[in-house]
């Protein structure tokens, strides 16, 4: 119940930031292989329990390497629970990498050269996510330019944060 209250948000939710904390307790305990592809697939049997047949479940792959694991080690991970959810489940499932805004702007040109490499393993897209107040999204230009170029679908956040009046 402690936990739940910690990463449960109701509608008194002030902001975006105070939204995203819940996110620093759920994935420090996604460090490992075998949790991320465990909740990879509990996503999906949740949803697939709410009839819901496709899928595209967005995550960053760079909140999960604090204990060590790098980014392909992740991805696989992510790759296999979506794999087995297939399988098992009868649906599809798809990943939408994100970049993060308040990171520096060369992760975000990593994670979308790795959404990239993971197309065939099921990555649609790349996005931005993140806290908006003080991140301008123009710094992570480089990463939206590569998506671009390889012509994988592309969401922004935006607005959510900082107002509709943030949108350029």
């Amino acid at each position: 119940e402690t936990i739940r209250k910690m990463i449960a948000v109701g509608n008194d939710c002030k902001s975006l930031e105070e939204y995203l904390k819940a996110f620093e307790i759920t994935t420090s305990v996604l460090q490992e292989p075998t949790a991320i592809t465990r909740v990879m697939y509990e996503v999906c049997e949740d949803a697939r329990s709410d009839g819901v047949l496709h899928l595209e479940v967005r995550f960053s792959p760079i909140l999960h390497t604090n204990l060590g694991l790098n980014l392909s080690q992740v991805m696989d991970a992510v790759v296999e629970g979506r794999e087995l959810a297939e399988r098992r489940l009868g649906m599809t499932v798809r990943v939408i990498v994100c970049g993060m805004r308040q990171m520096d702007a060369t992760v975000s040109t990593t994670l979308a050269e790795v959404a990239w490499r993971y197309r065939p393993s099921g990555v649609v897209g790349f996005d931005l996510a993140g806290p908006e107040q003080g991140y301008n999204p123009s710094t992570h230009r480089k990463a939206f330019s590569i998506v671009r170029q390889k012509c994988l679908n592309t969401t922004l956040h935006s607005g959510e944060g900082a107002g509709w009046e943030s949108i350029e």
